[in-house]
């Protein structure tokens, strides 16, 4: 859903087989959270209701996650 609202999260990590801190992986959840939010929000102002019905169920599913 992040990439078809056009928006993409980088890793700051240059290296792949390192595990990543649970404190950076909550912090881009959060950061993920608010920019689905902003996309729910248009979505809703454009009465694009089933792309604002997606973007809801994924939002709750990474507050689950969190």
């Amino acid at each position: 859903i992040l990439e078809a609202e056009c928006l993409k999260i980088v890793e700051g990590s240059t290296d792949p087989t390192k595990d990543s801190e649970p404190d950076k992986d909550e912090l881009l959840q959060e950061n993920s959270i608010d920019i689905l939010k902003t996309a729910l929000q248009k979505a809703v102002d454009e009465e694009d209701y089933e792309r604002a019905a997606r973007l809801r169920d994924q939002i709750n599913q990474l507050k689950n996650n969190l």
